[in-house]
């Protein structure tokens, strides 16, 4: 999530790995202080890019995301 418009330029990021995540649904809470940042300070006053990627997939991957919320912890 980022206030540069574009990825990797003021940017919050979660890397799920070791959040165990299974198949089926899961609910994923995703507080500012766990991100890691990049390209700068992301200012949260102006968030306009969001983007949602998965690396080294193994078989296919089918995800569905019915909401997305932020808050500051």
């Amino acid at each position: 999530m980022t206030s540069a418009g574009t990825c990797d330029k003021k940017e919050y990021a979660w890397y799920l790995s070791g959040m165990g995540l299974q198949t089926g649904w899961n609910e994923l809470w995703l507080p500012f202080s766990k991100a890691g940042v990049t390209g700068g300070r992301p200012d949260l006053t102006a968030m306009n890019y969001l983007r949602i990627y998965h690396t080294k997939v193994q078989r296919p991957l089918t995800l569905k995301i019915d909401d997305v919320c932020f808050y500051q912890d």
